[in-house]
């Protein structure tokens, strides 16, 4: 729903969604790595 959001903010601009997703991917990679990760 919030990439969707953002691709329409961004004047349908998919590349936009992907990197916002690839940000919170490799975060959340980084803190289950480190053991940091909310909820672990």
């Amino acid at each position: 729903m919030r990439l969707g959001a953002l691709q329409l903010v961004c004047g349908r601009n998919l590349a936009a969604s992907v990197i916002a997703r690839a940000m919170t991917d490799t975060i959340d990679f980084v803190l289950i790595y480190l053991k940091k990760y909310p909820g672990m």
